[in-house]
């Protein structure tokens, strides 16, 4: 997967009559601490880099977010896809050839797509797992799970894992997996509910101490937006793809551009509409500052805009902009990183994109779908022209024109002679067109 960075060209110089703020995290001595932070409010938690081996998914209608699984792969854990497909071989899962076997990785450009589901997907095949038609992708590959002494060597010990379900049911979202060594001995069946961790992006848990972990700060409140933390960056290296740095990332409610070229204090605020705004998390990254041989040095001449929405029941009610750049790090010593933040821009009671109070939803149901879907809207400003839907190749199955007024809102469809699959369903209007991606079972 390329790597993208968004660049603002910068031009001309802006005035702007918020505060600037001057702030410092300590990460400790070898990065061991990952921080959590607010923009506007300033360090919200300190959590242990290497306190889980595996991160599931607790959030999401059935989509990319529905099925993700990350690995820790600063805290050692390697992921190696057994290779043999199925998962006959439980009992008899056999290592020979191990460090032969396809290694995976978690991107660090999304949140949502891990270790474990990196492959491109199609319904029903879902990386480690197919769908049935009872709201389950049930699992159909093992794992090799081994776990490195430091960074660069190589595992020592193993576990063999199997994910065995993503159910959701009545509203009920829940994992179920189980590991062991990989002679059979010491198994473990874990039971993870979404509802243990509401309004988090994931549930974590560790091989290695056989618990559960409520690790992040909730979304609910918009309560964290960067994270100074460690990760696997990818080089786009065939020879030596990934490499462990020590960088920020970005929450699901920030996007970010990337400025450079000027003095950071000439650089011009971007536009809330501005369509280079990346929600790509990595955007910020690790590559501000360089190591040689004098020390670590800061890049001159860039800063970092972010852009974070406020929501409220799913509906954006506030909007602002900071802007970000880095004064000094302190390198393994103490994992301190110092930086400035100024609010440039802040817009209540509207969207980042479409400019009205309250933020255009489309909504599908059931989701999935086997007779009939409902299509609903809320908040439209503008006149519906048609909706339509494509398969997951992109051609068109259906479309109809909508001829009625602005408060058009419920639309109903027979799906029932459509093939089995994933469908994008879109609501066009006179400004804009609204996606929702719905299963057919």
């Amino acid at each position: 997967m390329k790597k993208f960075i968004s660049t603002l060209a910068i031009l001309v110089a802006s005035w702007h009559a918020y505060a600037q703020k001057s702030d410092s995290v300590f990460m400790g001595a070898n990065y061991a601490n990952e921080i959590y932070y607010k923009l506007s409010g300033g360090q919200v938690k300190s959590e242990p880099v290497k306190n889980w081996d595996l991160s599931f998914s607790a959030v999401g209608s059935f989509d990319e977010r529905f099925f993700a699984i990350r690995a820790n792969n600063s805290n050692g854990v390697r992921v190696y896809e057994y290779p043999k497909f199925g998962t006959s071989d439980w009992s008899s899962f056999d290592t020979t050839g191990w460090n032969g076997w396809t290694q995976q990785y978690n991107t660090d450009s999304s949140w949502w797509f891990g270790a474990f589901n990196r492959e491109p997907y199609s319904h029903p095949s879902y990386s480690w797992g197919a769908y049935t038609n009872s709201g389950v992708i049930s699992g159909n590959r093992l794992y090799l799970i081994g776990f490195t002494p430091d960074a660069f060597s190589p595992p020592n010990t193993f576990k063999k894992l199997w994910i065995e379900e993503r159910k959701s049911s009545s509203g009920v979202r829940t994992w179920k997996f189980k590991y062991a060594d990989v002679d059979g001995s010491n198994e473990t069946s874990v039971t993870i509910n979404d509802a243990d961790y509401p309004a988090k992006n994931f549930a974590y848990y560790s091989l290695r101490d056989g618990k559960a972990l409520d690790r992040e700060p909730a979304n609910s409140q918009n309560s964290w937006d960067i994270v100074f933390t460690r990760y696997w960056a990818d080089l786009q290296n065939p020879t030596f793809p990934y490499y462990q740095v020590t960088g920020v990332l970005t929450n699901v409610n920030s996007e970010v551009i990337k400025a450079t070229g000027l003095p950071v204090k000439d650089m011009v605020k971007p536009a809330i509409t501005d369509t280079r705004f990346s929600n790509h998390m990595n955007v910020i990254g690790y590559n501000w500052k360089n190591s040689g041989p004098g020390g670590t040095t800061i890049e001159d001449s860039t800063a970092y805009f972010i852009k974070v929405d406020s929501t409220v029941a799913g509906t954006v009610v506030n909007t602002k902009i900071y802007k970000l750049w880095f004064t000094d790090f302190g390198g393994s010593a103490n994992g301190k990183t110092v930086f400035n933040t100024e609010l440039v821009t802040e817009v209540k009671n509207t969207t980042s994109i479409h400019g009205v109070e309250a933020k255009p939803t489309l909504s599908v149901y059931p989701n999935p779908a086997q007779e009939a879907i409902t299509i609903t809207t809320a908040n439209i400003d503008a006149k519906p022209i048609a909706v339509k839907i494509h398969d997951i190749s992109g051609k068109l199955v259906y479309s109809t024109p909508i001829n009625s007024n602005t408060n058009w809102g419920v639309y109903t469809l027979d799906v029932s002679a459509f093939a089995k699959g994933v469908y994008v369903v879109s609501l066009v209007t006179d400004k804009e067109a609204l996606f929702q991606r719905v299963v057919k079972q």
